[in-house]
């Protein structure tokens, strides 16, 4: 029986035995085996675990050092050695037969959502006990933990408050109430653990404590966020006011089987589809024909896109009358982070798998930039699955080609990529991209926010990189479904050209430039965007 333990330090059991952070033979082995569990059992060349380990301070002789750290580390291990396998050029964590802690977490957070509502608060405390640290905390500067201690830090957010929902439908207000201060200490702007807060007060017979409760977090939203607390929010505070039961603030439990709501009312909140290996966060909102899939370009997050009242009204426009698909990339959000980025076909089967797991045969693909990129190739590739096609700020390419002059030079592909930390850290940029909201702070600190969440500046750079070798020139013209290409007329971040060179190439396809300036289309003047969509999806 082996045993790891990422949670907190790492912690390797082998029948009896328990290897603690010391006993891997020094620091780096230590760090060698970590970066080898992390990567959840892909393979890892030496030359790139040297650089994960040492960065630019490489030993003179990588694969001899990287080579006798290994024959180290199977040495400490013992009967556990199998833990670390060879492959030509490298390594992998052989985990078949091995309990790794953070798989435990999500099968009982997954166990949880469709249990009873006493199940569930069973099943989310031994959860949370299993996650009591931080993922890995005796290394918190390891750039190749980041993602995965991110992924795991929301995770364990969102199953607390799942917990302290839990609490208070069983009528255990005060232990709803330390978990909500609990999950508010580490993301003041969630919602959700105000309201369980403001409840579980009520629910004490602490009125005065809710309503301070509720202005706590009215303050907050409006500082922080420049909005204000959504209509469920609004409606305990009346209720309180109102003097109504304290269990009219309550939500009924989900029982077993049934939807537990993350997202906003008439959503699945985030669900896990699974290609290969990697899980996929997905969400779908609202109900009709035919299904609409949006995939956003770059990197996004399924739930903190809903904290935003600008791109939340958006979404929520196109689930008027049909069901709204969304969900993260692979190495984006919540889902999987990745060290070897896979090809853009794979992640367009990324997409076919999150529809899959929806039950949803067959659906219009709505893509935004590289998004747009991604639903042309699975257009091409399995037109019998794609209803219809909307490609917004779309484009062939990024880089500048002959026949192709209005793309990016090399040159600025690298200035941008620089300035990635001050965009992830401030915003930089929005001047560029959306123009109508550069002056707009409230936006700008919710839009950096969301781009953190999303992928650490690491991940976003070799995302960005990897979105360059794009050119689907050759592709465009096989592409047989019904298409409308929307762009901004005035957009300078991606030129019209780019969509007027798409729509030319496509047969049959029809080209709206609409109004404005900015590249995402939920920014701006968004009703020529929805009116486009719905008269193409009337037609189909």
């Amino acid at each position: 029986m082996v045993a790891v333990r990422l949670f907190g330090a790492i912690e390797v059991r082998v029948d009896s035995r328990c290897l603690g952070p010391r006993d891997f033979g020094g620091g780096k082995p230590k760090q060698l085996l970590e970066a080898l569990l992390v990567q959840r059992g892909r393979f890892l060349a030496k030359d790139q675990l040297a650089e994960m380990i040492w960065g630019e301070a490489l030993p003179r002789r990588v694969a001899v050092t990287i080579e006798s750290y290994v024959s180290l580390l199977r040495s400490r291990l013992g009967a556990a050695s199998g833990l670390i396998a060879t492959e030509r050029g490298g390594y992998r964590a052989e985990l078949g037969g091995v309990e790794v802690d953070v798989d435990v977490f999500d099968s009982l957070v997954r166990d949880a959502a469709g249990a009873s509502v006493a199940e569930r608060r069973q099943r989310l405390e031994t959860a949370l006990a299993i996650a009591a640290g931080e993922l890995l905390e005796d290394e918190p500067y390891a750039e190749w933990a980041m993602d995965l201690r991110r992924t795991y830090a929301e995770r364990r957010l969102q199953a607390t408050c799942d917990l302290a929902e839990s609490c208070l439908a069983l009528d255990d207000a005060q232990a709803a109430v330390e978990l909500a201060e609990r999950a508010l200490v580490f993301d003041p702007l969630l919602e959700r653990a105000h309201r369980v807060a403001i409840a579980g007060h009520y629910t004490l017979g602490e009125e005065g404590r809710a309503l301070r409760a509720y202005e706590r977090c009215r303050v907050t939203l409006l500082e922080e966020l420049g909005t204000i607390p959504g209509q469920a929010t609004a409606a305990a505070q009346a209720a309180i006011l109102r003097g109504d039961d304290p269990r009219t603030l309550i939500a009924a439990p989900a029982g077993p089987g049934a939807d537990v709501p993350v997202g906003p009312p008439g959503s699945t909140g985030t669900r896990y589809a699974r290609n290969g290996d990697a899980n996929l966060a997905y969400q779908t909102l609202g109900s009709g024909s035919p299904d609409l899939v949006f995939v956003p370009g770059f990197v996004s997050h399924v739930e903190a896109a809903w904290e935003d009242p600008t791109y939340a009204g958006f979404m929520r426009r196109l689930a008027d009358g049909r069901r709204l698909i969304i969900f993260d990339k692979r190495g984006t959000g919540l889902s999987d982070p990745v060290v070897e980025w896979p090809t853009f076909p794979e992640r367009v089967d990324d997409m076919f798998a999150v529809m899959d797991a929806a039950v949803s045969e067959r659906a219009v693909l709505f893509g935004v930039s590289e998004g747009g990129s991604m639903c042309a190739l699975a257009a091409a590739r399995h037109p019998e699955r794609v209803a219809g096609l909307v490609l917004h700020a779309a484009f062939a390419r990024i880089l500048r080609a002959p026949g192709y002059p209005w793309g990016w030079t090399s040159e600025r592909l690298e200035r941008w990529l620089d300035s990635l930390e001050e965009a992830w850290t401030i915003g930089a940029g929005l001047e560029i991209i959306n123009p109508s909201l550069a002056a707009n702070p409230r936006y700008i600190r919710w839009y950096a926010r969301y781009l953190r969440l999303g992928a650490s500046p690491g991940m976003a750079r070799r995302l960005m990189r990897m979105n360059a070798e794009i050119d689907l020139t050759e592709v465009l013209p096989t592409i047989s479904v019904p298409t409308l290409v929307l762009h901004r007329r005035h957009e300078q971040w991606v030129k019209p050209e780019h969509g007027r060179y798409v729509a030319e190439r496509i047969r049959g396809a029809r080209l709206v430039l609409v109004p404005g300036v900015d590249h995402h289309p939920w920014i701006g003047d968004t009703e020529p965007v929805h009116r486009a969509v719905d008269e193409f999806i009337a037609a189909l």
